[in-house]
């Protein structure tokens, strides 16, 4: 800046130029030159020149954060050397979702977009906008999927997986042990209309003392599609979540009807890896170790495998140390062979005691309950059952169709302690109650039957309840099987194979009854219901109508009954059932026989026999057997 000064000499003037260079004060001084030595000084002010702003742009190291984050905003101001470069902060839109400090720090607030203003504070009027979106904090760090799961760290973590079951696929791995003991009953995850439809890692950390009193009766209640690995559950308990006839319910899980330390109801669900401990005392449908019911799917896959279940079980209905049920529905009569559906190398050590009064007729295995198209391979089980009625088996209470049953053994003792005339029950060392298009094979029982009172009551016209009228009748107990049935349901392969298997367990039964119906019981298998399991559609000469005695059977029959062994301390097989006819009813059509069978499809040897391996025609103890001072076992 310049400016010009004037100088005043008696009347004349003379002027120059002061060149501003700076704000601040200057002295100007003026002196004669005629060496009179006159001056004269001036003082002058220069005043900065006023630059305006021109611009405000806003600038931050990211545009989405999180609720509860923090982001630092920037302005940049132009020009460079605008006179005043402050700027004001505010919150131009979604003031609900957001705040901004004097310095520009944005505090995110609730999910959604917020616009932050500055304005330049020049008077210049000029502003700049930026938009930040803020989304929900993740629930779990990780991307949920196979190669990076979700993380569960904690119970909060756990519990956080209620908050996706509207969603499906996604990956968890569980990364700490975790106690549930502060939730009280714990939480429902997944239900009937919205199932837990993800993959859980449980990566061999513990998950303790899981308390299933409320209308979570899993830590899953409800699953689809789900595959659980590595789980160990620690002191899953129910206190008494007993329901009643008058408070019966048909919901699923979420309401009550399935019982399991991982998971009460699934369909097309998977374990691998999975143990369990746990004290249940449930009076639901289904009940099982590590989930209580599942329905399967009509493709290959194993259901399980390398799982374990120990602790005590005190049931209703469906009960099983590992699974309660295993169900499917197929269309159209599409039924599929066992093989396509497996499990594996499982195990239960568990004491399973049913309720005196059930909901439903019970089918109890120290295993599974009742199972359906499923090949269950180098299992055993371990443990006591005391049960009232119904199916009961050391492995498995109910065989349904297509259950193959390989390489497998039971050690359990059971104890039926019916005493008011009226218990049914069919009780095998290793399956209670088989049916059509099954094989039992390479498998061996050692557990002790008793079930000294069972008995038939003369007076009990309801001949239909608990699966038929046989059952009243007869009350089977075999050292491995309960009761053989075939019946034509649904193809013409009705056959039962049983074959390489022995049992040495006693038999502690009543023989017979006053009115001279039979009770079975003993050497192997306890009853063979030849009434339906003699049909054409089980006959080698389709043109025969029927089988007269046991050796027209064994030559006739499509199944396979060859190899079996039982100790000869089981000495009490079958009886004749003389002045017996019932007709009429479904199930029973007139069976009158002057004789039984007594065992014909097994043979009786001694103890020192147990232990000798040429005992034991065509069993291969190269891979699968391996002779001991005992007798046989599983390699």
């Amino acid at each position: 800046m310049e400016h010009q000064l004037r100088l005043v000499l008696r009347n004349h003037y003379r002027c120059r130029q002061l060149t501003a260079k700076a704000a601040g004060t200057v002295k100007v001084k003026a002196t004669a030159k005629d060496g009179s030595g006159v001056s004269a000084e001036v003082t002058v002010k220069i005043t900065a020149k006023t630059v305006s702003v021109t611009s405000v742009t806003l600038s931050a190291s990211k545009t989405t954060i999180y609720v509860g984050d923090t982001l630092q905003l920037s302005a940049a101001v132009k020009p460079d050397n605008a006179t005043n470069k402050n700027v004001t902060w505010s919150i131009s839109s979604g003031s609900a979702r957001g705040s901004v400090d004097a310095s520009g720090k944005l505090t995110a607030k609730a999910a959604g977009s917020v616009t932050v203003k500055a304005t330049a504070k020049d008077g210049s009027g000029k502003s700049g906008t930026i938009t930040i979106t803020i989304k929900e904090k993740a629930l779990w760090e990780g991307s949920g999927t196979a190669n990076d799961p979700f993380l569960i760290r904690n119970l909060t973590d756990l519990k956080n997986l209620q908050k996706v079951v509207d969603k499906a696929g996604y990956y968890y791995r569980q990364v700490a042990d975790i106690d549930c003991a502060s939730v009280g009953n714990w939480i429902v995850i997944g239900d009937n209309e919205n199932p837990f439809r993800h993959n859980y890692d449980g990566g061999n950390y513990t998950i303790s003392n899981l308390c299933l009193d409320g209308d979570a009766q899993a830590l899953f209640s409800d699953v689809k599609d789900s595959h659980f690995k590595n789980m160990k559950i620690v002191n899953a308990h129910t206190k008494d979540n007993h329901r009643t006839e008058e408070n019966r319910t048909d919901k699923q899980p979420g309401g009550g009807a399935s019982t399991g330390a991982i998971v009460g109801y699934g369909s097309g669900c998977s374990f691998e890896n999975c143990t369990a401990t746990v004290n249940f005392l449930s009076s639901n449908s289904c009940t099982g170790g590590l989930i209580g019911g599942v329905e399967l799917k009509n493709e290959q896959y194993t259901l399980m495998k390398n799982c374990h279940v120990s602790g005590t079980i005190t049931s209703g209905g469906y009960t099983g140390g590992l699974i309660g049920s295993i169900s499917t529905y197929l269309s159209d009569g599409d039924y599929k062979p066992a093989y396509t559906i497996t499990v594996n190398n499982c195990s239960a050590d568990v004491n399973i005691k049913i309720f005196t009064t059930s909901i439903e007729t019970p089918c109890v295995g120290g295993l599974i309950g009742k199972s359906f198209g499923v090949l269950v391979e180098k299992c055993h089980t371990t443990g006591k059952i005391d049960v009232i009625e119904g199916d009961i088996g050391g492995l498995i209470g109910e065989a349904g169709n297509y259950t193959d049953v390989t390489r497998c053994y039971s050690t359990v003792d059971i104890y039926a302690s019916s005493d008011d005339h009226y218990g049914g029950v069919s009780i095998g060392g290793l399956i209670g109650h088989i049916y059509s298009r099954s094989d039992v094979y390479d498998c061996y029982a050692t557990g002790d039957i008793t079930a000294p009172y069972v008995e038939w009551s003369p007076c009990q016209d309801d001949t239909n309840r608990n699966g038929g009228p046989w059952r009243r009748y007869y009350n089977p107990c075999g050292s491995l099987i309960g009761t053989l049935e075939v019946f034509k349901a649904y193809s013409e392969n009705e056959k039962i194979t049983i074959y390489n298997c022995y049992a040495t367990g006693k038999v502690n039964v009543p023989n017979i009854c006053e009115d001279k119906r039979v009770y079975c019981h003993g050497a192997l298998i306890g009853l063979i219901l030849d009434r339906n399991t003699v049909l054409s559609s089980n006959i080698k000469d389709t043109g025969k109508k029927d089988l007269t005695d046991w050796d027209d059977f064994k030559e006739n029959y499509i199944g396979h009954f060859d190899h079996n062994y039982n100790l000869e301390d089981l000495r009490n097989y079958y009886e004749p059932i003389n002045e017996y006819q019932y007709s009429g009813l479904n199930g029973l059509q007139n069976p009158k026989y002057d004789t039984l069978p007594k065992h014909q499809y097994v043979e009786i040897i001694t103890e020192s026999e147990l232990t000798r391996q040429a005992t034991f025609e065509g069993w291969d103890f190269v891979n699968i057997w391996k002779m001991t001072a005992n007798g046989p076992v599983l390699r």
